[in-house]
């Protein structure tokens, strides 16, 4: 008796889908041409919609003009010169100097480099500092240099291998 059920209820079961098949028209969903809705039909499009890709990035994003810019070449011979770069950053407020420190190589000490601004373009971190204004300055100790602070508006305090060091931005010189 009980497969004698399963087997109508398979029949039912497949003449209810033929059914649904055959009712299924290319203008399915379409209301009858009495109905009193407005259909707009609307225009296909002429070419082929694909998804929306990106447009590929032609150079870097313009960095704020508070910090530090792609300086490509000059980032890159400081690191060639002085190891790693570890910090890039404003002297202070109004930007009269730029203060790169570098975590040193195996034959040469982390190093503070400043490049002192007197123009308005200089203080725009967007645009580039050659190589040859910067000033290099060698710490104390060996080891990587780090910005940790600002202690006054041209003095801050850095990490020096392990030792807390304040340097003067304006004199070039160590005050520890």
């Amino acid at each position: 008796m009980n497969a004698r059920t399963n087997s109508h209820a398979i029949a039912i079961g497949v003449t209810i889908v033929l059914l649904a098949a055959l009712s299924v028209s290319a203008d399915a969903g379409t209301p009858p041409s009495s109905s009193s809705v407005n259909i707009q039909k609307l225009p296909s499009p002429d070419h082929a919609v694909g998804p929306v890709l990106p447009k590929p990035a032609m150079s870097y994003p313009t960095a704020a003009p508070d910090v530090c810019g792609y300086w490509t070449a000059t980032y890159a011979e400081i690191a060639r010169r002085y190891g790693e770069l570890r910090n890039c950053t404003p002297a202070d407020a109004e930007r009269s100097a730029w203060v790169i420190t570098t975590l040193g190589t195996n034959r040469a000490r982390g190093v503070m480099a400043v490049y002192r601004c007197a123009s308005a373009a200089c203080r725009d971190g967007r645009n580039d500092h050659p190589i040859g204004g910067w000033r290099i300055y060698p710490p104390p100790y060996s080891g990587g240099v780090m910005l940790l602070g600002q202690q006054a508006k041209d003095i801050l305090i850095i990490d020096n291998g392990g030792h807390q060091v304040t340097f003067d931005v304006v004199t070039g010189r160590d005050l520890s």
